[in-house]
């Protein structure tokens, strides 16, 4: 996460679409899906604000795709420019990085849906790969995961609150079984893509 007093300033090519957000902004992710691939011509490379501190300066261009069931994006419809991407309902906007203004401070900390990535390049072997940060795929299953962390407290006769349900280590009990397994799960089909 960058500082949460500064704030960020950006906006497309042609300045149609200009727009301020409030940090902390999160670092950088690197999406490989095949949504992100056809509206940016490559990989996506987002960022991540509360949408309380997202102000639109200028919005003339800006024209909102709904890309699925769960989420749209945002773009210049003058320009092209990828821009945007928010949940339906969600509390927060990823904003491609390549439309902040520099400098930003931010770096790729991680990358996701690499299955999916092209066939015209390697992953980045650097650059950690987190196969639980792809959206629609974690939530249901880390709710479920939740609940099992409750139920079985609850047969200990301990609280039934999440904080003592101790939520990060269901996170990170979570995020290790997904890295040890994720190719099995993917290829069962568990997963949908994030849109």
């Amino acid at each position: 996460m960058t500082e949460s007093t500064r704030t960020y300033s950006g906006g497309c090519l042609c300045d149609g679409v200009r727009f301020e957000i409030d940090g902390p902004l999160r670092d950088v992710i690197g999406c490989h899906c095949g949504q992100c691939r056809r509206t940016s011509g490559h990989h996506a490379a987002a960022t991540n604000g509360a949408i309380a501190g997202f102000r639109l300066l200028s919005e003339d261009g800006l024209t909102w795709f709904k890309s699925s069931d769960i989420a749209e994006r945002g773009f210049c419809g003058r320009c092209g420019s990828n821009m945007f991407w928010r949940r339906f309902g969600g509390d927060s906007i990823s904003i491609f990085a390549g439309s902040l203004d520099q400098p930003t401070g931010l770096k790729i900390t991680s990358q996701i849906y690499v299955e999916e990535k092209g066939d015209y390049y390697e992953i980045d072997p650097t650059v950690r790969v987190d196969p639980w940060l792809c959206g629609e795929r974690v939530f249901p299953l880390l709710e479920a995961a939740i609940e099992r962390r409750r139920a079985d407290l609850k047969k200990c006769g301990r609280t039934n609150d999440i904080a003592s349900a101790g939520v990060d280590r269901v996170v990170d009990c979570f995020h290790l079984d997904l890295m040890q397994r994720p190719d099995r799960r993917l290829r069962r089909g568990r997963y949908r893509r994030g849109g």
